[in-house]
């Protein structure tokens, strides 16, 4: 109080005074609220931010919902799920594992494309995610690119180097890169059946199983 006693509200001087009470301040307690200039005045959370919160608790509702419906088998309504959550809430705190855990079933449903999408934007939102580079390079993986799949699999060992996913699909990767049959078109291994023929060998692979069963048990 008696800091500003000397100075007159609105002058140059009581200005000057105040952005380095109010610098103070930020360096104390954050960047997230500041001091009024008014004695007695409080600042109460703009409109905004009170609806960014809002959406970010619907998000993770949704997200949980869908978690449930996953760990169920419900394939289709999870991934409705998380895009609910996706959709109100596209760059919040816990984004990255909305679009984590929704290439996560695409990576179910055989969506190896729109896997490795939404992989890229949890990676952008959050760059030390772990997930979101091991199911990148599942995503990888299942379309034949193995040396994209290695390298982010190197990525995630990198922040988790005990990672036991990311050593399977680096081991996964190296074996596919030595012993893969002719590519077809788009870098997909050439195989009877097409896309249904590589989703049935897919299906009957004790190791592509085990990483979708891990999958839906490690949804966060």
């Amino acid at each position: 109080r008696g800091y500003f006693s000397s100075f007159t509200p609105g002058t140059p001087e009581y200005e000057q005074r105040y952005e380095k009470v109010l610098a103070k301040y930020k360096q104390r307690f954050g960047d997230t609220a500041h001091p009024a200039k008014s004695k007695g005045k409080s600042v109460d959370a703009s409109p905004a931010t009170e609806a960014e919160n809002e959406n970010s608790n619907k998000a993770d509702e949704y997200k949980t919902k869908g978690n449930e419906l996953l760990k169920a088998g419900e394939h289709e309504q999870a991934l409705a799920q998380y895009t609910k959550a996706i959709e109100i809430c596209q760059t919040g705190e816990s984004s990255h594992i909305y679009y984590s855990n929704r290439a996560a079933v695409y990576l179910i449903l055989g969506k190896n494309e729109e896997a490795a999408n939404d992989c890229s934007a949890s990676i952008a939102l959050k760059p030390d995610y772990v997930k979101g580079h091991t199911r990148l390079a599942s995503a990888y993986l299942n379309m034949g690119r193995k040396k994209e799949a290695a390298e982010c699999a190197k990525s995630a060992l990198e922040i988790d180097p005990q990672n036991a996913t990311a050593k399977s699909l680096l081991q996964s990767a190296g074996e596919a890169a030595s012993s893969s049959p002719a590519a077809g078109a788009g870098g997909l291994p050439s195989m009877p059946g097409g896309l249904g023929g590589m989703m049935s060998q897919m299906m009957q692979d004790p190791n592509m199983m085990e990483q979708m069963n891990a999958m839906r048990e490690q949804m966060e």
